[in-house]
Protein backbone atom coordinates (compact mmCIF):
# COMPACT_ATOMS: atom_id res chain seq x y z
CA UNK A 1 0.00 0.00 0.00
CA UNK A 2 1.31 3.21 -0.93
CA UNK A 3 0.83 4.86 2.07
CA UNK A 4 2.61 2.83 4.01
CA UNK A 5 5.53 3.75 1.93
CA UNK A 6 4.92 7.26 2.00
CA UNK A 7 4.63 6.81 6.09
CA UNK A 8 8.02 5.23 6.54
CA UNK A 9 9.46 7.70 4.04
CA UNK A 10 9.05 10.17 6.14
CA UNK A 11 9.48 8.65 9.32
CA UNK A 12 13.05 7.91 7.64
CA UNK A 13 13.94 11.39 6.04
CA UNK A 14 12.05 13.31 8.66
CA UNK A 15 11.74 16.56 6.32
CA UNK A 16 11.16 19.77 7.46
CA UNK A 17 9.06 21.37 4.76
CA UNK A 18 7.22 19.22 2.33
CA UNK A 19 5.11 19.88 -0.70
CA UNK A 20 1.86 17.65 -1.71
CA UNK A 21 -0.11 18.22 -5.02
CA UNK A 22 -3.26 16.22 -4.50
CA UNK A 23 -5.08 15.97 -1.65
CA UNK A 24 -8.46 14.89 -2.41
CA UNK A 25 -10.10 13.55 0.70
CA UNK A 26 -6.78 13.36 2.52
CA UNK A 27 -5.44 9.34 2.95
CA UNK A 28 -1.85 10.27 1.96
CA UNK A 29 -1.84 13.48 3.47
CA UNK A 30 -3.01 11.70 6.94
CA UNK A 31 -0.18 9.55 6.33
CA UNK A 32 2.03 12.04 5.93
CA UNK A 33 1.04 13.95 8.54
CA UNK A 34 1.12 11.15 11.19
CA UNK A 35 4.30 10.41 10.45
CA UNK A 36 5.33 14.10 10.97
CA UNK A 37 3.96 14.26 14.26
CA UNK A 38 5.82 11.19 15.54
CA UNK A 39 8.77 12.63 14.33
CA UNK A 40 7.96 15.84 15.92
CA UNK A 41 9.37 17.59 12.85
CA UNK A 42 7.73 18.76 9.33
CA UNK A 43 5.40 20.92 8.00
CA UNK A 44 3.45 19.90 4.64
CA UNK A 45 2.08 22.22 1.99
CA UNK A 46 -0.71 20.69 -0.25
CA UNK A 47 -2.47 21.89 -2.88
CA UNK A 48 -5.65 20.90 -4.29
CA UNK A 49 -7.99 21.64 -7.11
CA UNK A 50 -10.93 19.59 -5.27
CA UNK A 51 -13.39 17.74 -7.59
CA UNK A 52 -16.80 17.36 -6.14
CA UNK A 53 -18.64 15.30 -9.10
CA UNK A 54 -19.05 11.78 -8.01
CA UNK A 55 -18.70 10.84 -11.48
CA UNK A 56 -14.95 12.54 -11.48
CA UNK A 57 -13.17 14.01 -14.30
CA UNK A 58 -11.35 13.24 -17.55
CA UNK A 59 -8.25 15.25 -17.53
CA UNK A 60 -6.64 16.55 -20.88
CA UNK A 61 -5.22 13.05 -22.04
CA UNK A 62 -8.46 11.69 -21.86
CA UNK A 63 -8.13 9.48 -19.26
CA UNK A 64 -10.91 9.41 -15.92
CA UNK A 65 -9.59 10.14 -12.50
CA UNK A 66 -12.68 8.91 -10.40
CA UNK A 67 -11.55 10.74 -7.07
CA UNK A 68 -14.05 13.32 -5.67
CA UNK A 69 -14.41 14.78 -2.46
CA UNK A 70 -18.09 14.21 -1.05
CA UNK A 71 -20.53 17.49 -0.64
CA UNK A 72 -20.28 19.39 2.39
CA UNK A 73 -16.07 17.84 2.76
CA UNK A 74 -13.25 20.00 2.22
CA UNK A 75 -9.96 18.86 0.90
CA UNK A 76 -8.00 16.36 3.54
CA UNK A 77 -11.41 16.16 5.64
CA UNK A 78 -9.97 12.95 6.80
CA UNK A 79 -6.81 14.43 8.95
CA UNK A 80 -7.75 14.73 12.40
CA UNK A 81 -7.82 18.42 14.22
CA UNK A 82 -4.33 17.00 16.46
CA UNK A 83 -2.50 16.90 13.19
CA UNK A 84 -3.41 20.00 11.67
CA UNK A 85 -0.91 22.16 13.24
CA UNK A 86 1.56 21.26 10.67
CA UNK A 87 -0.68 21.38 7.67
CA UNK A 88 -1.84 24.15 5.44
CA UNK A 89 -3.83 23.99 2.33
CA UNK A 90 -3.97 26.22 -0.81
CA UNK A 91 -7.17 25.95 -3.09
CA UNK A 92 -6.51 25.69 -7.15
CA UNK A 93 -4.26 24.50 -9.57
CA UNK A 94 -0.98 23.76 -9.01
CA UNK A 95 -0.11 25.49 -12.33
CA UNK A 96 -1.18 28.74 -11.02
CA UNK A 97 0.08 27.70 -7.15
CA UNK A 98 3.50 26.40 -7.33
CA UNK A 99 5.16 29.20 -9.19
CA UNK A 100 3.99 32.09 -6.52
CA UNK A 101 5.60 29.16 -4.03
CA UNK A 102 8.76 30.42 -1.86
CA UNK A 103 9.90 27.39 -0.34
CA UNK A 104 12.95 25.02 -0.48
CA UNK A 105 11.19 21.63 0.20
CA UNK A 106 13.44 18.87 1.43
CA UNK A 107 10.48 16.48 -0.41
CA UNK A 108 7.75 17.34 -3.21
CA UNK A 109 5.17 14.60 -3.58
CA UNK A 110 3.23 14.93 -6.86
CA UNK A 111 -0.68 12.78 -6.77
CA UNK A 112 -2.61 15.56 -8.38
CA UNK A 113 -3.98 15.42 -11.60
CA UNK A 114 -1.97 12.69 -13.99
CA UNK A 115 -2.05 14.40 -17.56
CA UNK A 116 1.65 14.30 -19.16
CA UNK A 117 1.11 18.25 -19.32
CA UNK A 118 0.73 18.86 -15.40
CA UNK A 119 3.18 16.10 -14.30
CA UNK A 120 5.54 17.57 -16.47
CA UNK A 121 5.09 20.86 -15.21
CA UNK A 122 4.98 19.74 -11.40
CA UNK A 123 8.50 17.61 -11.88
CA UNK A 124 9.74 20.39 -13.68
CA UNK A 125 8.74 22.90 -10.61
CA UNK A 126 10.25 20.04 -7.71
CA UNK A 127 13.58 19.63 -9.77
CA UNK A 128 14.39 23.31 -9.41
CA UNK A 129 13.16 23.96 -6.00
CA UNK A 130 13.58 20.65 -3.96
CA UNK A 131 17.28 20.99 -2.10
CA UNK A 132 19.90 19.39 -3.27
CA UNK A 133 19.64 15.27 -2.43
CA UNK A 134 16.00 16.20 -1.52
CA UNK A 135 13.03 13.59 -2.49
CA UNK A 136 10.93 13.85 -5.60
CA UNK A 137 8.01 11.41 -5.43
CA UNK A 138 4.76 10.73 -7.87
CA UNK A 139 2.21 8.87 -7.92
CA UNK A 140 0.32 6.74 -10.61
CA UNK A 141 3.28 7.02 -13.12
CA UNK A 142 2.32 4.61 -15.05
CA UNK A 143 -0.40 6.71 -16.60
CA UNK A 144 2.16 8.83 -19.45
CA UNK A 145 5.97 8.87 -19.63
CA UNK A 146 6.32 12.37 -18.04
CA UNK A 147 8.73 10.51 -14.67
CA UNK A 148 9.90 8.28 -17.26
CA UNK A 149 11.23 11.66 -19.35
CA UNK A 150 11.72 13.44 -16.20
CA UNK A 151 13.98 10.73 -14.35
CA UNK A 152 15.99 10.20 -17.90
CA UNK A 153 16.94 13.93 -18.26
CA UNK A 154 17.49 14.91 -14.81
CA UNK A 155 20.33 13.80 -12.33
CA UNK A 156 18.59 12.24 -10.04
CA UNK A 157 18.60 8.72 -7.94
CA UNK A 158 16.08 6.67 -8.41
CA UNK A 159 14.99 4.54 -5.61
CA UNK A 160 12.76 1.06 -5.42
CA UNK A 161 10.06 1.80 -3.50
CA UNK A 162 6.53 1.14 -3.70
CA UNK A 163 6.09 4.65 -4.86
CA UNK A 164 8.04 6.23 -7.66
CA UNK A 165 10.76 8.20 -6.24
CA UNK A 166 14.12 9.95 -6.86
CA UNK A 167 16.56 11.73 -4.72
CA UNK A 168 17.83 15.15 -6.68
CA UNK A 169 21.57 14.78 -7.41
Amino acid sequence: MKEIAIYLIIKKYRPSLMVETGVANGISTYFILKAMHENKIGKLISIDYPNYNKKGYVNEDGKPDMVFIPAGKEPGWIVPIELGDRFSVMIGKSADILPKLDVIPDIFYHDSDHSYTNMKFELEWAYTHVKKRGLIMADDTNTNNAWAEFVASKNVKRLRLPISAAIKQ
